[in-house]
């Protein structure tokens, strides 16, 4: 298993800020949307905050009444700006891989991960673990890139990728959308539902960059139920 920690690096870190400042990224556009249909009301839940990067959802899930959020992030410049940012108790933060989480079961009711789990090898184990953190009726949302991205020329062929963003080689994980479902199965969560935003003509017509993305959408966003 090969871990990367590329959000620490200086130079990738100022271009990915560059690139969330000015939106010129999907997450404003598509993802962050999809996620917002799937979640439930969040008054007086517990939150894991999978991939808490600067903790902006972390703060919008309190401020929206959240009774309390965890935070984690392998990235210490991600947390370091999280924490310069944030005043609320409510809010933790704590800097790990997510595969090196350890909680009590049933300790949240609802558990997101945003754009991390394409960065993890052993699927599976990590869903599975998810699930036991979950409360009866606690649900997971998660976004990750796309598999037909990832995938593209060599679908059905899973494993480890290592494209070029940011002027970056990133260590990446592709799996069939199959295999996903699979994972969830196995973690034993039920109600799966899944989005795979693409762009209105309106915002084609505001952001011409987002055009290719009408015909290939580059997020999967799911959402699962551990039952009650």
């Amino acid at each position: 298993m090969s871990r990367q920690n590329i959000y620490d690096d200086p130079a990738f870190f100022r271009s990915y800020q560059e690139l969330r400042s000015g939106e010129a990224g999907i997450n404003a556009a598509l993802e962050q949307p999809a996620v917002r249909r799937l979640l439930p009301d969040v008054d007086g839940l517990d939150v894991l905050d999978l991939g808490c990067g600067d903790g902006g959802r972390g703060r919008d899930l309190v401020a929206a009444g959240a009774a309390s959020v965890m935070g984690v992030d392998a990235s210490a410049l991600m947390l370091e700006l999280a924490r310069t940012s944030t005043a609320d108790r409510r809010i933790r933060y704590r800097n790990a891989f997510v595969e090196d989480l350890d909680f009590p079961d049933r300790s949240f009711d609802l558990i997101l991960a945003g754009m991390v789990l394409h960065y993890i090898d052993d699927l599976d184990a990590v869903l599975a673990r998810l699930a036991g953190w979950l409360r009866p009726g606690g649900r997971i949302v998660a976004s990750m890139e796309h598999p037909f991205t990832s995938g593209v020329g060599n679908y059905a062929d899973e494993g480890q990728r290592l494209p070029t963003w940011l002027d970056s080689q990133v260590v990446k994980y592709h799996r069939k959308i199959s295999s996903i479902l699979d994972a969830l199965d196995g973690a034993g969560v039920e109600g799966v539902r899944l989005l795979e935003p693409t762009p209105t003509a309106a915002q084609v017509s505001q952001r011409p960059e987002l055009e290719p993305y009408t015909s290939r959408p580059p997020v999967l966003v799911f959402s699962a139920t551990k039952s009650a």
